[in-house]
C-alpha cells in the first residue's frame, strides 16, 4: 500500500457542498487558500448512493478542478452502513474512477458494529477496484477500547492509515484525547487525526482548544490533521475557523494555546492588518480588560502572542487586540 507520505498539513471535511460558501467552487477554493489547507475532503457517496448531487447536477467535478488549479489536494469520502457492502464499494469505485481524487476515506461507525464480515467484504471489494497503490484511510471512533464491537482490524487490514475522530465534546482536553488516541491506534499503524471545529448539542470548541490540538499534532510528530466540518464551522465556530487560518503548519513556530503562559517575543513572520477604525487595544485578551489605546483601519501590527476564548493577539507587551470577536472580524493576516 502507498502509505501517508503524500498527505500533510491542514485539511477540512466537506459534507454538503451547496452549504459551503453558497456552493461556489471559486469561493470555496479561496477560503481553502486563506486557511492554507493542503487538502479538502469531499463527501462523494452515502451508502450505495452518490452524494453531492443537487438538482440533478453533480457538484463535485467543478470543485475538484477548481481546488486542483490552486494546488490543493482533493480526497473523497463515503459514509457506509453495511447493509449492502458490495453496492457501497461499487459506488465508491465509480466515484473514484470518475473524479480521480488523491485519496479516499472510508467513514464507518455504529452501523458496522458486530459486522466484521461486511467490513471485510466492503474493503476487499474496494481494494480490488482501486488497487493497492491508491491511498485509503479509515475515519471512525477515536478510542478503540470503548468500541470493541467495531471491526477495526477488518478495516485497517486494507487501509494505509487511520483518521480517528478526536472530537473532545463536552471536554476541554484535546491534547490528552489525542495522546490517548495515538496510544490506542498504535497497533493499527499511522494516524492522521481529525479535530473538532463544529457546534453540536450546544457544545463547540474554543479557539484556544483548536490551537492546542494543532500544536499537539505537530509536537507529537504527526504529518497533519483535519477538521470537521466546513459548513458548520463557517456558520457557528467562526473563532475556531480563524484560529485554523492563523496557524501556520509549515513553520516550526505554531501559535501558542491560550492556557500556556509564555514570554512574548516579536514574530515578524506574522503580521496583521487592522480592518476597522477605532479598534480597541486592551490590557489583556478579552473585553473585560481596560482599553489602553486605539488602532485605525489599515494599521499593521506584529503579533507576539495569541490567546483568549475568541482570537486575540498581543501586539506589544501588555497590549492586546481582537482578531475575531462575537462574529465580527477586526484584523486579517498580511
Amino acid at each position: 500500500m502507498s502509505g501517508i507520505s503524500m498527505l500533510s498539513g491542514k485539511g477540512f471535511f466537506i459534507w454538503k457542498i451547496r452549504y459551503c460558501e453558497g456552493g461556489d467552487p471559486f469561493a470555496i477554493a479561496e477560503q481553502a487558500i486563506q486557511l492554507r489547507l493542503s487538502h479538502v475532503l469531499i463527501k462523494c457517496a452515502d451508502g450505495p448512493f452518490r452524494h453531492n448531487i443537487f438538482n440533478s447536477r453533480d457538484l463535485i467535478p467543478g470543485l475538484v478542478s477548481t481546488l486542483r488549479e490552486r494546488g490543493i489536494q482533493v480526497w473523497l469520502w463515503q459514509y457506509i452502513y453495511g447493509i449492502n457492502p458490495g453496492a457501497e464499494a461499487m459506488v465508491a469505485i465509480e466515484r473514484i474512477n470518475q473524479l480521480q481524487p488523491d485519496g479516499f476515506v472510508v467513514n464507518a461507525e455504529v452501523e458496522y458494529k458486530k459486522r466484521p464480515e461486511q467490513a471485510e467484504a466492503y474493503m476487499r471489494a474496494l481494494r480490488s477496484g482501486v488497487g493497492n497503490d491508491f491511498p485509503v484511510a479509515l475515519s471512525t471512533y477515536r478510542f478503540p477500547s470503548l468500541h470493541r464491537e467495531f471491526p477495526f482490524k477488518q478495516f485497517m487490514d486494507y487501509c494505509d492509515f487511520a483518521m480517528p475522530q478526536v472530537y473532545w465534546m463536552k471536554a476541554d482536553n484535546p491534547r490528552q484525547q489525542l495522546e490517548r488516541t495515538l496510544a490506542e491506534y498504535q497497533q493499527f499503524g499511522k494516524v492522521f487525526p481529525t479535530g473538532a471545529c463544529f457546534r453540536e448539542h450546544g457544545w463547540q470548541p474554543k479557539a484556544a482548544e483548536i490551537i492546542e490540538f494543532m500544536q499537539a499534532c505537530k509536537e507529537l510528530s504527526l504529518q497533519g490533521c483535519n477538521f470537521w466540518e466546513w459548513a458548520n464551522a463557517r456558520q457557528y465556530v467562526q473563532d475556531g475557523w480563524e484560529a485554523i487560518r492563523l496557524f501556520d503548519w509549515d513553520t516550526n513556530i505554531p501559535l501558542p494555546p491560550a492556557s500556556e503562559s509564555i514570554t512574548p517575543s516579536p514574530s515578524p513572520s506574522l503580521k496583521m492588518k487592522v480592518l476597522v477604525d477605532g479598534q480597541n487595544i486592551r490590557s489583556g485578551p478579552g473585553i473585560k480588560h481596560p482599553v489602553v489605546g486605539k488602532l485605525r483601519a489599515g494599521d499593521s501590527v506584529d503579533v507576539i502572542n495569541v490567546a483568549g476564548a475568541d482570537v486575540w493577539v498581543e501586539i506589544e507587551p501588555g497590549k492586546w487586540a481582537a482578531v475575531h470577536y462575537s462574529g465580527r472580524r477586526f484584523m486579517e493576516k498580511m
